[in-house]
């Protein structure tokens, strides 16, 4: 499950809460990485996922505990159409 708040006042109060009440270990969280061009024309913005595990950070690039095999088969589930049966 993820939230994404464009407000940083209201996303500071959200995380804080949050942070009371998840311990941080137990989860990872969500950012968005540095906007990047390509040719002057803006690229999306991936998701980073941070982990802050006995005060050391790591940061992944993809869904932490995922194969390749298992980010490909996501990758082709989302060409599926099924937006018409949710």
């Amino acid at each position: 499950m993820g939230v994404f708040i464009e407000c940083p006042d209201l996303a500071a109060q959200l995380l804080e809460l949050i942070d009371d009440a998840v311990h941080s270990e137990a989860a990872y969280r969500l950012e968005l990485d540095e906007p990047r061009r390509f040719l002057g024309l803006p690229l999306p913005r991936r998701i980073r996922w941070v982990e802050d595990r006995e005060g050391k950070v790591r940061t992944f690039d993809h869904d932490p505990g995922t194969g390749f095999f298992r980010r490909l088969l996501i990758i082709l589930l989302t060409w599926l159409p099924v937006e018409k049966y949710l």
